[in-house]
């Protein structure tokens, strides 16, 4: 079996351990979050740390791996910020701000049928890369940033984590 079949392989166990009532052996039940000041709902491992805002803060919600070996620093958060500017305007000033570091991927994406944007990139921290994969997704009158990130070594395999949480993600 290929690479790309086994990262398939576990994205899709994943994706099923988080979007539906049953779950893979040994994974984490998921838990679902809602802040609806900011109409968001997603769903993400039940053994993952959370810290969710408050109201209208920007920040809606960080969440951290659990100290494993293989998964320690790892984490993803949600901002959110009022903006009436184009989803280009938006998504060119957040690549410029990553660009800054390197290299930037950039891809359209659709979230929960709303147009968005995703970056990916590599930053320092230390004397360690750590790869991100960032949306900037339009809402309705405001936007999300979700930023996944992950070191180097640990990406592959909480990748398919991140996936599973990117699509389990609902805008009201």
């Amino acid at each position: 079996m290929s690479k790309r079949a086994i990262l398939g392989c576990g994205a899709a166990i994943a994706f099923l351990a988080l979007s539906c009532g049953e779950q893979a052996p040994g994974a984490p039940k998921p838990v679902p979050f809602e802040n609806r000041d900011w109409g968001i709902r997603l769903k993400y491992p039940g053994d993952w740390e959370a810290e969710a805002g408050e109201g209208f803060e920007p920040l809606i919600l960080k969440v951290t791996a659990p100290g494993k070996r293989d998964t320690i620093g790892a984490g993803f958060s949600v901002v959110g910020a009022w903006s009436a500017a184009p989803l280009d305007v938006v998504a060119s000033s957040f690549e410029r701000k990553a660009a800054a570091g390197g290299d930037v991927a950039a891809s359209v994406v659709e979230v929960d049928g709303r147009p968005g944007r995703a970056f990916e990139y590599r930053e320092r921290r230390g004397a360690e890369y750590v790869r991100v994969r960032a949306l900037v997704v339009a809402g309705y009158e405001r936007y999300y940033v979700v930023s996944f990130a992950a070191y180097e070594g640990q990406y592959r395999g909480v990748r398919p984590y991140f996936e599973a949480i990117e699509k389990s993600i609902e805008i009201r």
